[in-house]
């Protein structure tokens, strides 16, 4: 299963992590923030089956181009009261 992490730095997508990395059904993890620094020192963290994306949210094409091909995306990008309509038009 691939799955896509969008807002991956966040402090609530974090605990994930790990459980995603241990579980044999994930082949591979794409965490997407906008702080390309933090996202990919992240992701190298975590492991093989991470990577890192940058992506700005309010980029609905960026979003959608992430999203091709993955089995599960999740979303942690706030705040969710401005994300949350634009995040369920992407799918």
């Amino acid at each position: 299963m691939k799955v896509l992490v969008l807002g991956g730095c966040a402090d609530m997508a974090v605990p994930l992590l790990s459980l995603l990395a241990e579980d044999s059904a994930v082949q591979e993890v794409v965490l997407a923030d906008i702080n390309e620094t933090k996202v990919r020192q992240l992701a190298a963290d975590h492991g093989p089956k991470f990577r890192g994306a940058v992506c700005d949210a309010s980029d609905s094409e960026a979003v959608i181009r992430l999203m091709r091909g993955q089995d599960v995306s999740l979303s942690y990008i706030g705040p969710f009261y401005v994300f949350e309509s634009r995040m369920a038009c992407c799918a």
